[in-house]
């Protein structure tokens, strides 16, 4: 599984799964010690090995990054 905050990159490169999210670079599992969201982005990439069924299918979870990103 690929996590990428560059969809438009995945999109021309196609890896077999991946996963886009609206955070900023450097974060892509979310702030520093934000324990949660790191749990929700790790188990939405977990989610996204069993129902990602279409190579080159990008999984947009409904996380956000939240506060100042």
């Amino acid at each position: 599984m690929t996590v990428t905050m560059m969809k438009d990159v995945a999109l021309a490169v196609k890896p077999p799964r991946s996963m886009y999210l609206k955070f900023p670079f450097g974060s892509p599992m979310g702030r520093p010690g934000d324990v949660q969201k790191q749990t929700a982005v790790l188990k939405a990439m977990l989610d996204g090995l069993i129902t990602i069924d279409t190579p080159g299918m990008i999984l947009e979870p409904s996380l956000s990054y939240g506060g100042d990103a």
